[in-house]
């Protein structure tokens, strides 16, 4: 063998495939921590944050199941997520930079969680075509913010991705713990599969671990 080729293999594979590839480590050593408001601005967009992630939950436990909840929850949050994602390019225009690309990739990124929990879900096609709508509504409205208030626009973004990884903990802590007992007898989707490069017999438990992942490293 060739010194260094698997490393360098590991490397070009990283560079082609959408997402990162992570160890084991990193999936199971996740602390939960929080950036603290550093100012009146920051304050807000956490408090907003926090209160629509709060909200989302309590309106979202209507449902019998808890494994529905979760999907309505996380999916809730997965939208709220993209909106900041795409916004800032809708602001920018159609000027190319690092930042920009940046930008796509995280917007492409959360777009595909977005579609791997509609699918979980079995959202129908109008239950998607409401989605895009107020999808679409809210990264407009964003992008208006985003030129007003810059910087509560980049924390409120930030702070969405950390409740998503909270939510993601402790979705994680209750199947482990055997209170979803169909998540975790679950088999990952196709498009899942695919997305995060899993074998044939992936759970979703695996699924649900790289969606933090995604979300914790992209902060």
């Amino acid at each position: 063998r060739v010194p260094g080729t698997e490393s360098d293999l590991a490397g070009a594979l990283q560079l082609l495939l959408p997402h990162n590839i992570w160890s084991e480590h990193s999936h199971n050593g996740v602390q939960l921590a929080c950036m603290r408001p550093g100012s009146v601005v920051d304050a807000v967009a956490f408090g907003l944050a926090r209160g629509l992630a709060e909200s989302s939950a309590l309106a979202t436990r209507v449902t019998l199941s808890s494994e529905r909840w979760w999907l309505r929850r996380l999916l809730f949050l997965s939208m709220l997520s993209s909106v900041p994602a795409t916004a800032p390019i809708n602001a920018m225009g159609p000027r190319t930079s690092r930042c920009l690309q940046a930008m796509l990739d995280e917007a492409r990124r959360e777009q595909a969680r977005l579609q791997i929990l509609m699918d979980l879900h079995r959202v129908g096609p109008a239950g998607r075509g409401l989605l895009r709508v107020v999808q679409g509504t809210l990264a407009q409205g964003f992008a208006l913010a985003h030129v007003i208030v810059p910087r509560f626009c980049k924390w409120f973004g930030n702070y969405i991705d950390e409740e998503q990884v909270r939510a993601y903990s402790l979705l994680l802590d209750d199947i482990d713990a055997g209170r979803l007992s169909e998540f975790g007898s679950m088999h990952a989707s196709e498009t899942a599969r695919k997305y995060y490069t899993l074998s044939e017999d992936a759970t979703l438990h695996e699924v649900f671990l790289r969606m933090r992942a995604e979300e914790l490293f992209s902060l």
